[in-house]
């Protein structure tokens, strides 16, 4: 995630189209109330409905009055909704959907987020029409990078080998913890 990284201008704009969209009138009382929920469940996951990101198409701000399809503004960049851009592009579009659901958190329970020597990380799932449902025998080469709907029985399947991404030393004596963290190839 992006939480130690600076953000780029277009990141910052996208990131406050997601908060806008979790404080928009429509939306507010319905997502609050879930957030309300995992929070009581002790979950870190929200379930966002992608037919409601599908319908929200961000004004965008100090802009030329840009409405998000494409006629200026700050947020024209965009080209349409925010639920659409998911689908075509998850892998720029969560990560900063999950930043704005966390501030989104933080400022409803902030010691939600706190978890021992560090903080939680919230994550988002989704539910409802991504698109037309796949087999795998549909899927090609030009479904990389976006999300799809793939149904199917799974007859074979290679071992998971697990790996340490991260290690926490904590030294008793001297109160201090160290942090390794481990690149996968």
């Amino acid at each position: 995630m992006f939480i130690n990284r600076t953000l780029t201008e277009e990141q910052t704009v996208i990131r406050r189209h997601f908060t806008d969209f979790f404080e928009s009138e429509r939306y507010e009382e319905k997502y609050h109330d879930r957030i309300q929920a995992m929070i009581v469940a002790g979950k870190a996951r929200l379930l966002l409905d992608i037919g409601d990101l599908l319908d929200y198409v961000p004004i965008s701000a100090g802009g030329d009055g840009g409405d998000g399809m494409g006629n200026g503004g700050a947020g024209s960049e965009l080209g349409f909704s925010l639920g659409a851009n998911i689908i075509r592009q998850p892998g720029k579009y969560i990560p900063l959907l999950e930043l704005a659901l966390h501030d989104v958190v933080l400022r409803q329970q902030p010691e939600y987020l706190k978890v021992d020597y560090r903080s939680r990380v919230v994550h988002t799932g989704f539910e409802g029409p991504v698109g037309r449902v796949l087999s795998p025998r549909e899927l090609y080469a030009r479904h990389l990078n976006t999300m799809v709907a793939l149904e199917g029985i799974v007859t074979r399947q290679s071992t998971n080998r697990p790996r340490v991404l991260e290690t926490v030393h904590y030294c008793f004596e001297t109160n201090n913890s160290r942090r390794r963290s481990s690149v996968i190839s």
